[in-house]
């Protein structure tokens, strides 16, 4: 019978695991911390588009998803400075600052769907082709009426 083994956590094998990760670790907990006290002194509807993105020399960068959660995080910047200091995480907190940062999108490439055509549209298309002087124009709407005449 094999002897159980409790789990352990991905936190706990990384900083056990190698000093140099284990910087790098806390500093994400840090900003990790940071990101929930910034939210706890912002309305909800605020806070849902901003979180922390850096802290360097006394100077905590917020991003925000857009210009205008921007402009509204822009009003409550003096008074959210007072409180996060006051909190005490970063004792040499200076100054925030904004950073523009779109949510990333996912770009999916155009599938091309078959175009249903009917066959009187192909028809009609292969009519107008025929009065037609321009030879591109012509042999375009020419291709074009195949799909509705089933000649792909």
């Amino acid at each position: 019978m094999m002897k159980f083994i409790p789990p352990k956590s991905v936190g706990r094998i990384l900083r056990l695991s190698s000093a140099t990760l284990a910087p790098l670790l806390t500093r994400v907990q840090l900003l990790a911390r940071l990101t929930r006290t910034l939210h706890s002194h912002l309305p909800t509807s605020l806070a849902q588009h901003c979180q922390v993105a850096n802290l360097k020399d006394g100077v905590l960068v917020i991003g925000v998803d857009s210009p205008a959660w921007a402009a509204r995080l822009r009003y409550q910047l003096p008074q959210l400075l007072r409180h996060i200091q006051a909190d005490d995480i970063v004792p040499d907190l200076t100054e925030l600052r904004m950073r523009i940062q779109p949510a990333a999108e996912i770009k999916v490439g155009r599938s091309r769907l078959p175009v249903a055509m009917s066959t009187d549209t192909g028809v009609l298309l292969s009519q107008v082709a025929e009065g037609i002087t321009d030879p591109d124009l012509r042999a375009a709407l020419k291709r074009l009426s195949r799909r509705g005449l089933g000649r792909d």
